[in-house]
């Protein structure tokens, strides 16, 4: 018997979890060889139904932010968390890794509910496919295919339609959580909350290893946002193994368990 049900993930869904899937499109075969993983997608949880929440507020369906090939932009979980033959992971924060309730106001969800916001700020970006090769230039360290590698980004960096930003699905995650820390203005001693004044708080929230052992609490944000851009489904994967994310659930071939067992 599975440890878990389709049914009972639904229900213990939260405002943006993070969600990893396994596709078998030309990009996701793309990811998942350059990054020797399972995982070639991710998602955040949007809004909840009115089911999940208990909370009438005219949500039928629980929706995730997510970017694909034609950029960034909101959709139905159903096409995943209903697809009983899609292998899923649901992640999510520890309480310890973010604000808790203090003094009747639950700040947890508050610092929550500015990722979700800073996740819709990219809507509309186009998807980097630039980017993908920028990983794997950076995976692979192969010289001879750096130049091809760079070609390739620039032709696909040049196709800006919609916005100034191109933006790669585990990125617009990552970016979303760091720079919900900050406050309003993204400068150093500037935060959103006090929590976060502590440089290893943040550094709690990056999910890629080599990223997280170079961060400079001190630097400002955006000398860090080009970094965390490039975080890849992978990472958040491995940042389960590393103890920085839990995992709710896993679905592998039809069936769901509590433990993380692909990277």
């Amino acid at each position: 018997m599975p440890d878990l049900t389709t049914a009972e993930v639904a229900a213990s869904l939260e405002r943006a979890d993070i969600l990893l899937t396994h596709g078998k499109g030309p990009t996701s075969i793309l990811i998942r060889r350059f990054t020797n993983s399972h995982w070639s997608h991710t998602a955040m949880v949007f809004v909840l139904s009115d089911v999940a929440t208990g909370v009438s507020e005219g949500y039928q369906h629980t929706f995730v932010l997510e970017a694909q090939s034609h950029g960034v932009d909101i959709h139905a979980i159903d096409k995943y968390l209903f697809n009983e033959n899609k292998d899923m992971a649901v992640l999510r924060f520890p309480p310890g890794a973010l604000p808790a309730a203090t003094s009747g106001t639950n700040q947890r969800t508050s610092f929550l509910r500015r990722v979700r916001g800073f996740a819709l700020e990219r809507i509309d970006d186009i998807y980097g496919h630039g980017k993908i090769f920028t990983i794997a230039q950076r995976i692979l360290k192969l010289p001879l295919l750096r130049p091809a590698f760079s070609v390739l980004g620039l032709i696909f960096a040049t196709q800006r339609e919609k916005a100034v930003n191109n933006s790669i699905c585990s990125g617009v995650v990552q970016w979303a959580y760091l720079r919900a820390c900050y406050g309003n203005e993204a400068v150093p001693g500037n935060f959103s909350d006090p929590f976060f004044t502590s440089g290893e708080k943040r550094r709690h929230l990056i999910a890629a290893a080599d990223i997280r052992d170079t961060f400079d609490p001190d630097a400002p944000f955006q000398g860090t946002a080009a970094a965390i851009e490039l975080t890849t489904p992978a990472h958040f994967a491995q940042a389960v193994r590393d103890g920085l994310l839990v995992c709710v659930g896993e679905r592998i071939g039809g069936v769901w368990n509590r433990e993380l067992t692909r990277l």
